[in-house]
């Protein structure tokens, strides 16, 4: 699916963002390959084993991958519009003035792509604010009104996300003195050997209810079982369809697989077994990494999910694409069901697309309410 992505990428990027520009043969050859390489440049680098470049490498390829994915959006929107102008001319028996055909049209959305792009990786690499929120539950104990839980999500420990950064996030979580602490998935996008020593930080999460966390698809993409056993090392208690009892025995905190374990033949995310054998009566709280876990969670009666993946659509009007695929689900807290959904915008970047424009990363910090009777 992925590379079937990127070859979209590519092919949209020639015919429509190239070819339709008066210019030499070969200079449009030379910018068909450059579009060709970028639109690949995660999975070339991936296979060719260069994932350790130097950061300002990295982020230059991230950055002509962000203005070419930004143009062929930005060309999605005009040609739109072109044909539709068209059609309505047509209709009116009008000709379509030639303006409307010009290359500068094409020029001016690659120029606003570049500065979408720029504008955006500088906003991604910020650090994360921390975002409060406040999510009353039908389930919640009353005694248990006002408890907190810092959301840690998509944070894709990699070169450019380093062991520096990754310090910083423990630091702030911490320092919010929450009641338990989650981390929702792909919190690595690296090999396990690479960047093992920037994530020992991570074992000084501290919570009163403890630190718990489920994999990403991500993990699996990283070397899964290798990267369970390390965050197990690290003191946090990784959820595989499995349960604990928290809260003094008030809460039953869940969390599944991911839906990537399909493509490896693994455990796919299964709510029904996460809570077989728990205590009945006990509020179900779900961590699942993906939102489309919510119809198996809302038959499994949780009455709390916390997800991540969409990185809250990155930027606007991308977002409503992300939505499509995830339920209409994108940021921040929705219902499905009797289950409340609660989306973040994840606390880091996908360094492949490391663009935020109006959906900042975030260090969630939840304060649950119980409902008065």
């Amino acid at each position: 699916m992925f590379l079937l992505f990127c070859l979209s990428i590519a092919i949209i990027a020639i015919w429509r963002g190239i070819m339709p520009f008066k210019m030499a043969k070969w200079l449009k050859i030379v910018l068909s390959w450059w579009a060709f390489l970028i639109a690949f440049n995660f999975v070339i680098l991936r296979g060719a084993g260069l994932e350790n470049l130097p950061v300002p490498v990295l982020l230059t390829v991230a950055w002509f991958f962000s203005v070419q994915a930004v143009y062929i959006m930005g060309l999605a929107v005009y040609e739109t519009g072109y044909w539709a102008l068209r059609w309505i001319w047509h209709r009116r028996k009008r000709t379509v003035p030639a303006v409307m055909d010009l290359w500068y049209w094409r020029a001016g959305v690659l120029l606003l792509a570049a500065v979408i792009a720029s504008v955006g990786m500088y906003n991604a690499l910020k650090m994360p604010e921390v975002r409060e929120y406040e999510l009353v539950l039908n389930d919640l104990p009353p005694e248990l009104d006002g408890m907190t839980v810092v959301q840690l999500a998509d944070i894709h420990a990699d070169r450019i996300t380093d062991g520096e950064r990754v310090a910083a996030i423990v630091r702030r979580a911490n320092e919010l003195q929450p009641d338990l602490i989650v981390l929702t998935g792909d919190i690595v996008d690296r090999r396990v050997e690479v960047i093992e020593k920037d994530l020992l930080c991570l074992g000084s999460l501290r919570a009163r209810y403890g630190v718990f966390g489920v994999p990403g698809n991500h993990e699996y993409y990283s070397g899964y079982s290798k990267w369970m056993e390390f965050l197990r090392s690290t003191g946090i208690t990784m959820l595989e369809n499995s349960h604990a009892v928290i809260a003094d025995g008030r809460i039953v905190l869940g969390g599944t697989t991911d839906l990537a374990a399909e493509k490896l033949d693994m455990e796919m995310p299964d709510p029904a077994k996460t809570f077989a054998n728990a205590p009945e009566g006990k509020m179900r709280l779900l961590l699942a990494h993906q939102p489309k876990v919510a119809p198996l969670a809302a038959e499994a009666h949780v009455a709390l999910q916390l997800s991540g993946h969409t990185h809250g659509g990155m930027l606007y009007g991308f977002d409503l694409i992300v939505a499509a695929f995830n339920y209409g689900m994108v940021s921040g807290e929705y219902d499905y069901g009797k289950t409340k959904v609660f989306i973040s915008n994840g606390t880091g970047i996908w360094s492949g697309f490391p663009v935020r424009f109006g959906r900042a990363s975030e260090i969630v910090f939840l304060r649950l309410r119980a409902v008065k009777r």
